[in-house]
């Protein structure tokens, strides 16, 4: 990805069905909301290790509902 890790911003868009595939895949940045109707971004990545886990959620996810901008 072109943008440097303190540019990249993951987000959750509306549509997320809480599957947990994100959360499985990059705990310290994901989680699921109290209601378990959606996921959360608990925190944004700092290392090139969770920007590489968080960049394998948003590629995981089966409805497309994570999403990366700039900052």
């Amino acid at each position: 990805m072109s943008l440097s890790q303190k540019e990249q911003r993951f987000m959750i868009f509306d549509h997320c069905i809480a599957c947990t595939t994100c959360q499985q895949m990059a705990r310290p940045m994901f989680d699921i909301n109290d209601s378990g109707t959606m996921a959360v971004i608990i925190q944004q990545p700092q290392t090139p290790f969770e920007v590489k886990k968080s960049m394998q959620a948003l590629k995981s996810c089966p409805v497309s509902a994570i999403g990366v901008r700039s900052a």
